[in-house]
């Protein structure tokens, strides 16, 4: 718990809110940081602890400290620590409006958020599951899930879908259903699919539906493409779709593309060389199937034609090429043959 020291307002019978606030700030801000910041305009005058402040909202006291500390990154409050352990905050005018940095809610989240997974003890984790009914059922629920008892480290785990990734708990669970329908249960798959949402934004359970049938879609149409459409993509198959779909974001024609031309070299499915092909168009920039078709005009063209390699492949010389060969005449053995028969009837 840590005490937090407001400076005094002017009038204390009002809370006054700024327009540019309601306008740039609010609608990209995460609506429990809004709530705090309007509850420590109403209490400017009182000295207010994390600790009650996370109860009068039913939260968690570490999102109290996230979102002071988004706050203050975006210039609204100033937030310093002092020896003790306590909060002197500030109010102020922006650095810079939210709006005009034109990034996405997560993308403001992310500002706060620790670069690392954070790791919790035991008893953290015992604490929050007695304090937090929500986070108990969560806790109770994946264990029926998954079917299994979940170790401390996986439990760490799950909370970190919480307090790091700020993921709701509605979400948590469908994402928890999802991975158990697709029989991944292994921790270690459902929290990089659980990271994926987060960095692309979804915070609810349609946004998730919504992506996941992206997702299918295009990764069926793939493996629809190399010949592979009666299963589930394998592991290695999935990180070259990621790589291709997600890191290098080539459009789906050409993945589409350069699966055809492997099947095509190759006779079967083999995403390492489709991974070349796309390699070597990703590297040059290529962008759609024109594109593509104009690298392969380029190559033609400078590349040397296949019989003017064979008219300056030199000859080796060895001793069958020094070889003469024996001009026979075969008018002349049917004579000498004939000749021979006509001796013998004599």
């Amino acid at each position: 718990m840590a005490e937090i020291m407001i400076e005094a307002a002017n009038d204390e019978n009002y809370t006054f809110i700024s327009n540019d606030f309601i306008d740039n700030f609010m609608p990209q801000a995460n609506p429990s940081f809004v709530l705090i910041y309007i509850y420590l305009l109403r209490n400017r005058a009182n000295v207010l602890d994390t600790a009650h402040i996370a109860e009068c909202f039913s939260m968690l006291e570490s999102d109290v400290f996230k979102a002071l500390k988004f706050w203050d990154k975006a210039g609204l409050i100033k937030y310093t620590q002092t020896v003790d352990g306590g909060i002197n905050i500030s109010f102020g005018a922006a650095k810079k409006k939210v709006r005009d940095k034109k990034v996405s809610k997560i993308d403001a989240t992310r500002e706060i958020m620790i670069s690392s997974k954070p790791k919790y003890n035991p008893i953290e984790l015992e604490m929050y599951k007695n304090d937090y009914a929500e986070i108990h059922d969560l806790f109770e629920f994946c264990e029926h899930t998954l079917g299994k008892t979940l170790s401390d480290t996986e439990l760490s785990t799950l909370y970190s879908f919480y307090d790091w990734l700020m993921l709701p708990v509605g979400l948590i669970k469908y994402l928890l259903e999802y991975c158990a329908e697709k029989n991944h249960r292994r921790m270690k798959y459902i929290e990089a699919v659980a990271i994926d949402w987060a960095e692309n934004n979804i915070k609810t359970v349609e946004e998730a539906q919504g992506y996941i049938n992206i997702f299918n879609k295009d990764y069926r149409e793939i493996m629809s493409a190399m010949g592979l459409s009666g299963r589930n993509p394998a592991t290695k198959e999935l990180e070259f779709m990621d790589k291709w779909y997600k890191d290098w974001q080539m459009p789906l024609p050409l993945i589409l593309e350069s699966c055809a031309k492997t099947v095509i070299s190759v006779g079967k499915a083999q995403f390492g060389y489709a991974d070349k092909i796309l390699e070597s168009w990703y590297n040059t920039g290529a962008k759609t199937l024109d594109d593509v078709k104009a690298l392969e005009l380029a190559r033609e063209k400078t590349a040397p034609s296949e019989s003017a390699q064979k008219k300056e492949m030199p000859t080796r010389k060895n001793r069958f090429t020094n070889y003469e060969q024996h001009v026979r005449n075969y008018d002349e053995i049917d004579r000498l043959e004939f000749e021979r028969l006509k001796e013998k009837l004599k």
